[in-house]
């Protein structure tokens, strides 16, 4: 029996100013036609607790390799904020002119709370010296809620005291998972493999206090799996893994009401937001020798949605953007790392070479259009790291990275630049 708590406390500052123009695209600087200025600033203060428990329960029978394991996870997570928020935004019709200034001076309190629960139960079978079946099942709720109060200040009173109850809300969400499966793995001198299979039964619930409504759904996933490694002579090995997941919308991403932070980039939450359903594949392989002082290690993964929680943008006649959260397909990415180590012994001096590299495709919604975002990277490193003798070490590295970024719909916003990066320890 092995208990693990931990509890947080926290206080946090924040506090940015906003100056944005926006106008519509011309031939020259002189031909733009100014759309909106704004001017915004924000301040916040908040208090913060979180507890994390892990309670772990073990238990071997006589017979070699037959377990039974129970483990329960607990976070806990709330924290009231206060935070300040006045603005001064003027819009401008079609032709440029004919502005509208909007000016706000709002408080707005917010409180959230969270608690998670997650208890699993796995019992393990042995079928011969090289096979086992492994059974398990998970329980899983996680409960959220979030209180949002807007006040504008009143200048007869000198005051916070005129709610503004559009913009406020109180919402809570219920995210609760059944899951159970089997996994058989076969491991020999040189190579292991694992096949399992889950299935999940879930049940998103939300509820606007606010305005007394409440809605429910279920969902049903299967969740393969897949494992395959082997070991070489000379340490040498390499693993092939696939699995799956599936990732709740936030309360922040579900609640249906406007943060108007920034007024002229307003944020919506979407109560209709399904979970996200992800497939992910990885490969590593490890190389070292002891003797000659030379390691290789490379990775690479793939991730793939058909319903990511991507972002859905309306911009209005004057540059307002309101932006929501949507499920929507199409996102994939991947990342791949290969990494040189050699230790020249004579100067106890270790040569680290590594390359990294990333692609991603990923899709969004602008005034109901598709937006197909390609991202991608490469970058290499060269570190020196010295243990001279045992009073002194010293560390060099730098790094160059060339990043891209493509948008099917807005072509001028695409961009690449180079970065360079350069540290010294000792």
């Amino acid at each position: 029996l092995r208990l693990t708590p931990t509890i947080t406390w926290q206080r946090t500052r924040y506090g940015s100013a906003l100056v944005s123009r926006s106008f519509l695209p011309g031939l020259s600087m002189a031909d733009r036609q100014l759309l909106n200025t704004g001017e915004t600033e924000s301040n916040s203060t908040g208090n913060g607790r979180s507890i994390y428990n892990n309670l772990l329960l073990m238990r071997k029978f006589r017979r070699e390799g037959r377990t039974l394991s129970a483990n329960l996870n607990t976070v806990f997570s709330d924290g009231p904020t206060e935070a300040f928020n006045r603005s001064v935004n003027t819009l401008y019709d079609s032709t440029g002119g004919h502005s509208n200034t909007i000016r706000l001076d709002q408080r707005n309190n917010q409180a959230t709370y969270g608690l998670q629960n997650t208890l699993t139960v796995s019992y393990t079978e042995p079928l011969s010296l090289t096979r086992k079946l492994e059974f398990n099942y998970a329980y899983s709720t996680s409960r959220n809620q979030a209180a949002r109060d807007v006040a504008d200040f009143n200048e007869s009173t000198k005051a916070y005291d005129r709610p503004n109850l559009p913009l406020s809300n109180q919402f809570g969400s219920v995210f609760t998972t059944h899951q159970a499966g089997a996994t058989l793995q076969n491991r020999r001198l040189r190579y292991t493999y694992a096949l399992g299979v889950s299935v999940q039964q879930a049940e998103l619930q939300v509820e606007n206090r606010s305005v007394d409504t409440s809605l429910s759904r279920a969902y049903m996933n299967v969740l393969p799996n897949a494992l395959l490694s082997f070991s070489f002579p000379g340490n040498r090995s390499i693993r092939l893994q696939y699995r799956t997941r599936i990732t709740a919308p936030s309360i922040t991403q579900l609640q249906p009401v406007v943060d108007n932070t920034n007024p002229l980039n307003r944020r919506l939450g979407n109560p209709m937001l399904r979970p996200e359903y992800y497939n992910t594949v990885t490969l590593t392989y490890n190389s070292s020798g002891s003797l000659d002082g030379k390691s290789l290690f490379l990775f690479a993964g793939f991730n793939q949605s058909n319903n990511r929680i991507a972002t859905a943008t309306t911009i209005s006649s004057e540059g307002v953007q309101t932006t929501q959260p949507i499920n929507v397909g199409g996102y994939w990415a991947g990342n791949g790392t290969l990494s040189l180590n050699r230790r020249i012994a004579p100067i106890k001096l270790n040569v680290t070479l590594t390359t990294n590299a990333t692609m991603s495709r990923a899709l969004s919604l602008i005034n109901g259009q598709a937006n197909i975002a390609h991202t991608s990277s490469i970058g290499q490193s060269l570190r020196f790291q010295s243990n001279y003798n045992d009073r002194f070490e010293y560390g060099l590295s730098g790094t160059a990275t060339y990043q891209r970024a493509t948008y099917s719909l807005l072509p001028q916003q695409n961009t690449s630049f180079w970065a360079y990066y350069a540290t010294a320890d000792m």
